[in-house]
């Protein structure tokens, strides 16, 4: 692996898109690729290689090198992102005009608290997370995002797409089965809001 590295992968790693050990895997996989290529390219014993069985090297290289960069995304996708209300606009507003988001207004709560509203919600939305990939969660204290706003409205959901609020869904109530919080519900209702 080569010791320094580039400016644009210091900046990746800076701002946390690619991990170190993703980066090094990446690189240790593109020297092994780059040596046997060259061993294929220089090398009288691999002169009979036909170009197709060259391409389906290359072409396996490429699909683990795709599947190793979106396993490593959606693992970084998958978290629930806290926002500041000063993000709120760019990384809710306006990024919902790509992609979903899901906007979870909470109320602190201590990490021994078990049963509180916001942390139950917030339990059940970071399994929706890693279900829905293709869909962006975010958290941000209620009366942060929204001055004054009351502590018995959170967790407040709100559903964002094409830059705009589609849904706003107040307290645990509307998401429960049979009193109990129900995740396989609160999955089909998302995904019948963002049908609309």
């Amino acid at each position: 692996m080569p010791e320094e590295t580039t400016e644009w992968q210091d900046v990746l790693r800076a701002h946390g898109i690619i991990p170190d050990t993703l980066i090094e895997k990446l690189e240790d996989s593109l020297a092994l690729h780059s040596t046997t290529h060259t061993l294929h390219n220089t090398s009288d014993t691999d002169s009979h290689l036909s170009s197709s069985e060259e391409e389906m090297s290359e072409t396996e290289w490429e699909i683990a090198y795709k599947e190793a960069r979106k396993a490593e995304l959606y693992k970084n996708a998958t978290k629930i992102e806290e926002i500041t209300a000063a993000e709120f606009v760019q990384k809710v507003t306006e990024d919902s005009r790509r992609i979903p988001v899901i906007v979870i207004l909470y109320h602190p709560y201590n990490k021994n608290e078990q049963e509180t509203p916001s942390r139950q919600m917030i339990d059940v939305c970071n399994k929706l997370a890693a279900q829905l990939q293709d869909i962006r969660f975010v958290k941000i204290i209620g009366h942060e995002c929204i001055p004054n706003y009351p502590e018995r409205h959170c967790p407040t959901i709100l559903v964002y797409k094409g830059g705009e609020m589609k849904a706003q869904v107040i307290g645990l109530e509307k998401w429960k089965v049979q009193k109990q919080l129900d995740e396989n519900h609160m999955l089909e209702s998302i995904q019948r809001i963002l049908k609309q």
